[in-house]
């Protein structure tokens, strides 16, 4: 064929791609234009090798062209034979956002790349390619907008009080917010590694759910539906690729007045639950917990049976209350719980002892294990509100972090806060000196003129109890002290002692422990002190 007549057959490949565009036929359009010059089979995917066109001979409609990332094409609208495939990206500024592809299982397969039937097909598919890129731009754009009207109104039903006004936008986008509705809220394992609102969307439309009320939060997706499918298989789903690195949270169904506290369940469920799906419907006790209970009385119940657990790990950075919920997860094998928590099996029976001699309660007795393990539940549903928002509040826990050094104050000895939420806390060497203290001890120390020197960290506990002249209380103390260094405590010594301000009487719950090491050596104390009344 002369030049002429190369170039009259671009001319009209280019006004049928034209025309095809004009006339809203899009990718489909673009397919049949270039197989109407090229023959054979022309083929269309998008950038995740999602089929979008096919056109000509071959009716497969799960015809695979080759994986063109292995060995991609070097420039934009540029035709390479790959395989048997005469293949061009449409890739402007480097992106890719598809490709087409030509197959013809006959004569071209003998043909070098400068035959004149090859370049027709290499320039037919260039062509397509320039074309098919403004495509899939414009597509680009229009999905994104509708992504962008949605996901505002997905906000809007997250963030706004006006709910009419939030029915009125949804009904002018043909959606009605009659029904009830629940959350869907997806995290990553790892930050960056959510999907974007058009991989969900696609996703969500593989399980069948309608997924238009979807939008993001820093480190989340949340996404409102109206229909109940196998949320597990969405969770296959969302992780199709076997990295596991999502997780989906699953709230109740509510009237889309209430959605917020459905995003409040699903985002519970997800930190109550190690599983890559956590529904709020299947957290059990847990559940009624976060609906029904009393605040206060929760967290009297979790300080009675955890509270001295508790207060040692923050003073020591141990885990003893975290050894105890999942030792009570399993009291048949002490070495499923060692695999888990990942400490030898001699640790975990010293850990358990030391949990037994700090709250002087038996494990073995079926009644303690069972408020013991209720304790741990109650505690774990309150941390997970307090970060899911579905119970507002301060944060969980009765002690502050641990610290040390010599500007430290604390109390002397009997002198404890005034706050009676707090546990004040001070651990001991083996000669009774101060090595560090929590933030409640030092802060009572500050407000009540405690002489660092005399009540720091570095000084000498027992010091400060003998120089109490006359005071039983301190000689109480210095003899329970005594005894916890030395090993010879056989359970923590527990005494309500008075320590009254100017203004009132005051009383509180002193406590002295012995406070072993791994090897389960006696290394020195704890003293603990807590506002109590008297009745």
């Amino acid at each position: 064929m002369s030049p002429s007549g190369r170039r009259d057959d671009i001319v009209a490949l280019q006004r049928s791609l034209t025309t095809a565009m004009a006339t809203g036929h899009g990718v489909h359009g673009i397919a049949a234009a270039v197989c109407a010059v090229t023959g054979g089979t022309v083929v269309i995917d998008d950038a995740e090798s999602t089929r979008l066109a096919q056109a000509g001979q071959e009716t497969d409609a799960n015809l695979q062209m080759p994986d063109w990332r292995i060995c991609p094409p070097p420039d934009h609208a540029t035709a390479v034979r790959r395989h048997g495939w005469v293949l061009a990206l449409a890739s402007p500024a480097g992106t890719c956002l598809g490709v087409i592809g030509w197959l013809d299982p006959g004569p071209l397969a003998g043909l070098d790349d400068d035959a004149e039937v090859a370049v027709g097909v290499r320039r037919a598919l260039e062509q397509g390619a320039l074309v098919l890129a403004t495509e899939l731009y414009r597509l680009r754009s229009v999905a994104s907008n509708e992504l962008r009207v949605w996901g505002d109104l997905a906000s809007e039903l997250l963030d706004s009080p006006d709910i009419e006004r939030t029915r009125s936008h949804a009904a002018a986008l043909g959606y009605a917010l009659d029904q009830p509705h629940r959350a869907l809220v997806i995290e990553a394992d790892f930050p960056g590694r959510l999907p974007s609102m058009m991989q969900l969307h696609q996703v969500l439309r593989t399980v069948g759910l309608d997924g238009r009320l979807a939008t993001s939060r820093p480190n989340s997706l949340v996404c409102f539906v109206a229909d109940t499918i196998d949320w597990a298989r969405l969770g296959k789903e969302l992780n199709q690729e076997g990295e596991g690195l999502l997780r989906l949270g699953v709230g109740d169904s509510h009237q889309v007045s209430d959605l917020g506290q459905s995003v409040s369940e699903a985002e519970l469920a997800l930190h109550l639950s190690g599983a890559r799906v956590a529904r709020f419907d299947g957290m059990g006790i847990s559940r009624f917990l976060s609906i029904d209970a009393d605040d206060a009385r929760l967290r009297a119940f979790v300080a009675e049976w955890l509270g001295p657990l508790e207060a040692y790990d923050d003073v020591h950075h141990a885990d003893l209350v975290h050894t105890l919920s999942e030792s009570l997860r399993d009291q048949h094998s002490l070495r499923a719980t060692s695999d888990r928590i990942h400490v030898h099996l001699s640790t975990l029976k010293y850990r358990l002892r030391r949990i037994e001699e700090l709250t002087g309660r038996d494990l073995h007795d079926p009644d303690e294990r069972f408020n013991l393990d209720l304790a741990c539940r109650i505690r774990a549903t309150l941390v997970a509100q307090q970060a899911s928002g579905l119970r507002p509040g301060a944060g969980f826990g009765t002690t502050a972090p641990p610290s040390s050094g010599s500007e430290s104050v604390a109390p002397s000895p009997g002198a404890p806060s005034a706050d009676s939420s707090v546990v004040e806390v001070a651990v001991l060497d083996r000669a009774g000196v101060l090595t560090s203290v929590n933030r409640a001890w030092r802060e009572f120390g500050v407000a009540n003129g405690g002489d660092p020197l005399r009540t720091g960290v570095g000084t000498s506990y027992l010091e400060a109890c003998r120089s109490a002249t006359g005071d039983p209380w301190a000689d109480l103390a210095g003899s329970a002290v005594h005894l916890a260094i030395d090993g010879d405590l056989p359970a923590p010594f527990r005494i309500t002692i008075p320590c009254d301000s100017p203004d009132t009487s005051r009383w509180f719950e002193l406590s002295v422990s012995s406070r072993y090491g791994d090897d389960g050596q006696c290394c020195g104390a704890t003293v603990t002190l807590v506002r109590t009344t008297i009745h």
